[in-house]
């Protein structure tokens, strides 16, 4: 079981990397329906406390994408919070819901900003990210086991 949370997570933006991005003009039809899908994914690395979040987005008709794209953001989080959240066992974190939403709040706003950027001045660049409210999809909180060796 892992100590209560801090009420303020102390934590810091150290990277943002742009790891998908892909546009298929050819497979694009305005007179179409788009459907829009979301996915995150999220980690951790207990050697540099960092916290990583990934959102992908596409946008498709059916089952084919036209617009594509995956931001992962790295959020190094100040030791006495790591340890805070980290398990008796040293073998994982647990994030709670309102940390977790923070982190991936930040990221979506980061991919949404990444996909205006990379569609200005395109027929794509219509394709906004929606608001969405992560208080809905972050309920629970999220315990991230450490897998492979660590350096002490």
């Amino acid at each position: 079981m892992s100590k209560k949370q801090p009420k303020g997570v102390g934590f810091a933006l150290r990277g943002i990397n742009t790891e998908q991005f892909a546009t298929f003009p050819d497979l694009y039809d305005e007179d179409k329906d788009v459907l829009f899908w979301q996915g995150y994914e999220y980690g951790a690395d207990p050697d540099s406390h960092f916290v990583g979040v990934l959102t992908e987005y596409r946008f498709a008709h059916g089952e084919t994408p036209f617009l594509t794209i995956k931001i992962s953001c790295h959020f190094e989080v100040i030791i006495d919070a790591w340890k805070e959240m980290l398990s008796e066992d040293e073998q994982s974190i647990t994030l709670d819901p309102g940390f977790l939403g923070h982190l991936l709040m930040l990221t979506i706003g980061t991919c949404r900003g990444v996909l205006h950027a990379k569609t200005e001045n395109t027929e794509f660049n219509q394709y906004l990210l929606p608001a969405i409210n992560v208080a809905e999809l972050i309920t629970e909180p999220l315990t991230i086991e450490f897998k492979g060796e660590r350096s002490e």
